[in-house]
């Protein structure tokens, strides 16, 4: 019996050696942050976050405020035991998401969004594998920065589109009508949309495109109140996704259930109808058909060793990478192209330069194209500040830890979830001057070795391995609608009490990875005859 024991006991004592070595190793302590309760953690301020109208503040407002009660800047944020560093400054988030990109590229295990839902097929919820570097590479060869200029013309053609929607019914301009948000956010949507689908699928007709919208909606919604974890509760308690849906308290079941079915078919559907037309020969071409391709010869170029080592269907990743691409670039045009609308039309001096700038570089007698870019820089800095006043992911995707790491005298235990708080990055007065004040002069040097602020593309799109891969596409449209919007319109409030007051940060957007300014009216009324006859005739064919 006593040698029993000691076989028994020697284990033991090795486990709690080396468990307590640990414990020692790792004395720093965890980020300042607030205790919560026993157990529990900080779990009714993660509840309140959930909610702008609620109790409380969006998150990325919650954190910041976090930061400036426990003057750090980053503070750590337990809730039912899990782990949550929130980096509050530009010193902490290029460091880590950064420097460290390699300790910090990881995502939380996220049951509700992959497991239930079904977007495990989306490489942006994947963890940082091997899988995860052949999609994410598959992905940038079609839309690096390089790439994306060839889709040009399919940009020049959508923007067309879109200004031939906005010319008024009536020739006499002081009688133009209101734009109603419903009306304008539908154009804005079929822009964006219209130049992915066309580029990755070939989809021309308006009812293709209709048919795609009405899933995508559906999708974007799952995955905005999914996406960050801790969105649910199943997230900090896996176990959970096996419950019933009928047990009270699992509304979070019957959510799943009704959302899986879209994003299945979201990255199905136009794939297989792709490949059937490809099969049949009458096929538009795009980037999927160049997959089929690809897929047809057995030769995927660069990728062909790592899909072997990975030992994944190419089909595979080519039908995910492809299904990707519409939330990785038009949700952010549309939020784009939306805010910067709604901020224009209370700031007419800021119109009024623009206007300036273009007339004297463009003209009346053409659209301002992506030759004109370099030549229009108070244009380029209206985008940048609409980037910097109002982020269209204010807190992006969460990080997870992969290791153990030690930061500026704390301790981040592995499997901790990361977030970089861009809104708190873009609104921090030592690089950005009166944050809250919308002021794209910010980004105009006024001479020679003048101090101009950080390029808000640094932050807004995230951060390190895991920044947005459809931000070169989605730029490069926005701006390209921003330009001949301003060029051809005059952008004005419906309500001249709005002249008075800022578009508020929070109070008018909505919640989510990616937020939309909430419902406005606007007029836009054409500056000229000359101008409505652009907005009609559009580029000239040869361009497109």
């Amino acid at each position: 019996m006593p040698s029993i024991l000691l076989s028994l006991s020697i284990p033991a004592l090795v486990v709690i050696y080396f468990f307590f070595q640990r414990r020692l190793k790792y004395r720093a302590p965890l980020p300042p942050g607030p205790k919560g309760l026993p157990i529990l953690g900080d779990v009714i301020s993660a509840i309140r976050t959930k909610k702008v109208d609620d109790l409380g503040a969006p998150q990325w407002a919650y954190y910041l405020d976090l930061g400036k009660k426990y003057q750090s800047d980053v503070v750590h944020i337990n809730v039912l035991g899990d782990h949550t560093v929130v980096l509050n400054s530009v010193k902490a988030t290029n460091e880590l998401l950064e420097k460290r990109s390699a300790l910090y590229s990881g995502r939380p295990h996220l049951p509700m969004i992959n497991d239930l839902i079904g977007w495990d097929w989306n490489f942006g919820t994947m963890p940082y594998t091997n899988q995860w570097r052949l999609h994410r590479r598959a992905f940038h060869q079609e839309f690096g920065p390089q790439a994306v200029t060839a889709y040009r013309p399919v940009i020049l053609q959508s923007t067309s589109t879109l200004l031939k929607s906005l010319v008024p019914a009536t020739s006499d301009l002081s009688k133009v009508p209101n734009m109603p948000h419903k009306d304008l956010e539908h154009y804005v949507h079929n822009h964006a949309g219209s130049i992915i689908l066309r580029i990755v699928y070939g989809m021309t007709t308006q009812g293709e495109l209709d048919d795609y919208a009405k899933m995508a909606a559906l999708a974007a919604q799952s995955m905005n109140e999914s996406m960050n974890h801790g969105a649910f509760f199943v997230d900090y308690f896996p176990i959970l996704k096996h419950i019933p849906a009928w047990v009270p308290g699992a509304t979070f079941k019957k959510k799943a259930r009704d959302w899986k079915p879209t994003v299945l078919n979201l990255v199905n559907r136009p794939w297989e109808k792709v490949k059937n037309a490809f099969e049949s020969g009458t096929a538009v071409p795009c980037i999927a058909t160049k997959h089929l391709e690809r897929i047809s010869a057995g030769d995927y170029g660069e990728l062909s060793k790592a899909a072997e080592q990975e030992g994944e269907s190419m089909e595979d990743v080519y039908r995910s990478t492809s299904g990707v691409a519409y939330f990785a670039a038009s949700d952010t045009t549309v939020s784009l192209v939306m805010t910067a609308i709604v901020v224009l039309s209370r700031n007419p001096d800021v119109q009024a330069k623009v206007h300036k700038e273009l007339d004297s570089v463009v003209g009346p007698s053409r659209l301002p194209d992506f030759n004109d870019r370099e030549d229009l820089p108070y244009l380029e800095a209206i985008l940048k500040e609409v980037q910097r006043s109002y982020p269209v992911s204010p807190i992006g995707n969460t990080h997870c830890a992969t290791t153990d790491d030690i930061y500026d005298g704390y301790f981040i235990p592995k499997g901790t979830s990361v977030i970089g708080n861009i809104w708190a990055i873009l609104h921090d007065p030592e690089y950005y001057p009166d944050p809250l004040k919308f002021n794209p002069d910010r980004f105009m040097p006024t001479g020679p070795g003048a101090k101009v602020p950080p390029n808000p593309e640094l932050y807004a799109f995230g951060f390190g391995r895991r920044i947005c891969p459809g931000k070169h596409l989605a730029l490069e449209a926005a701006w390209l609608a921003l330009a001949c919007l301003l060029a051809t319109c005059d952008i004005s409030t419906t309500n001249d009490a709005d002249l008075k007051k800022q578009v508020h940060h929070i109070s008018d957007f909505t919640i989510g990875l990616t937020v939309h300014p909430k419902p406005y009216n606007c007029r836009i009324v054409p500056r000229s005859a000359a101008a409505i006859n652009l907005m009609k005739n559009g580029f000239p064919s040869e361009d497109l």
